[in-house]
This record gives C-alpha cells, structure tokens and sequence, in this order.
C-alpha cells in the first residue's frame, strides 16, 4: 500500500494518547495503526497531547513528538471560520482541541473515521455526521478488514483494557471472533 491508499483517520488528544502509551508486540499500538493508516491531528490537538506533554515530561509525549517530526503523523492547522458553526460548538461547551478536531473533520473530506475518546465529543461528531469511532472500534475494522491479525487485533484490545469500561472491550473480542 503507498501511502497515498492508506485509509486517513483523525485522532483526539485522548485517543492519540492511548495509542502511544499502550503496547503490542514491543511498539506502541499508534505505530501498528500507522503501519495501515495515515493518522490526522489538528494543531489544537499537538499542543494538548505533544507540547503541553512534553513540558510535563510526558515519555509519551516524546514518541508523539517523534512521529510528528518524522511526518508519520500529520498536524494540520485549523481556524473558525463559520460564525453560525462557532457559535454552535460554543454551545456544547467543548475545550478548544475537541472544537479544532471537529473543524478539521468538518474541513477534510476523505477521512475514515474521526477517533475519539470522549463521549460529548463522540455524541456531537455523530450529531454532525462526521463519523465519529472509539478506538476499539478502529481495532475491530482493522482486524475484519484482514489489515490486522485476529492475534494482534484481540491482544491490542486487552492491552487497553484499562483505559475503557469492559464492555467496550468484550464486545469488540466477541464481534472479532464472530460470536456477536
């Protein structure tokens, strides 16, 4: 695959931040995603999850960073640029990196899917047809789509197991293995 076909996916802070602090097969689980997928992050997104990370002294931040010099991931700035629209987010009450990533997913046309981790901001993507995914889902479609290993697919999702309700991640074991 060049990576001109590669499926464009845009991650949050939260969901970004969860792939690269959980292992699978020694690497962090943002590069087996990135080894099929070209990954979208706004610039609001960068500062929250990289910058303001990286002032912390955040290793996850350091690998981020990493993957952001090296083009892997693509940051891409975004500005209000609708009233009616700004006005509306507003209304939601949503911080400045969930806004920035719902404009770059109003503003891209050929992503995927728009990952999150945040239920408010999932609920208003979804409310704005903008395709909004939780991670476990990415990983379930990755494994369906035979991009993934069913092997790698169920380990990755016990791998982060502790960032979700277990519901999320038996329902997507039980839907890769075909029982659901």
């Amino acid at each position: 695959m060049s990576s001109q076909t590669l499926p464009e996916l845009i991650f949050d802070a939260s969901s970004l931040i969860a792939a690269v602090r959980f292992e699978v097969e020694g690497h962090p689980i943002l590069d087996h995603i990135l080894a099929k997928c070209q990954i979208f992050i706004p610039e609001a997104v960068k500062i929250e999850a990289i910058d303001e990370g990286l002032r912390g002294g955040y290793p996850d931040a350091v690998l981020l960073d990493r993957r952001a010099k090296s083009g892997s991931l693509t940051v891409i700035g975004t500005t209000p640029t609708q009233p009616n629209l700004e006005s509306v987010i507003d209304d939601y009450g949503l911080e400045e990196g969930d806004k920035a990533f719902l404009r770059l997913c109003r503003e891209r046309e050929n992503y995927l899917w728009a990952v999150v981790d945040d239920r408010l901001l999932y609920i208003v993507l979804n409310r704005f047809d903008l395709r909004p995914r939780f991670l476990p889902d990415v990983i379930e479609w990755l494994v369906t789509e035979k991009m993934w290993s069913l092997e790698l697919g169920e380990a990755t999702l016990k791998a982060i197991r502790p960032r979700y309700r277990v519901g999320f991640i038996s329902h997507s074991l039980e839907r890769i293995n075909g029982r659901l």
